[in-house]
């Protein structure tokens, strides 16, 4: 799987979910790469362009599996390393 390919069903997940108006954009540039897949963060194009009152709430990163396209969310209670970090523990990833 490419990293586009990946990109495409992460952001197929969370079109799937959204029932807001805003245009929902992924953030390429904190895009994360690991042996094991990509995170995908995203917002909507509003908030990224700078109108911070349009940002999206609870919207953790995606993480999408190379090898078998699955998709796991990661939450926002905690900063995104941590989740990363417990994400990678549970499913015996390294960092």
């Amino acid at each position: 799987m490419t990293r586009d390919e990946a990109r495409q069903i992460a952001l197929d997940e969370i079109k799937r979910g959204y029932r807001g108006r805003e245009e929902i954009v992924m953030i390429d540039s904190q895009t994360l790469t690991k042996p094991y897949g990509w995170i995908f963060s995203y917002n909507t194009r509003r908030f990224v362009e700078g109108e911070v009152i349009h940002g999206l709430g609870g919207n953790g990163p995606i993480v999408v599996d190379s090898a078998t396209g699955k998709v796991t969310r990661l939450g926002t209670a905690r900063s995104m390393e941590q989740e990363i970090a417990d994400f990678e523990s549970r499913n015996g990833h390294r960092s």
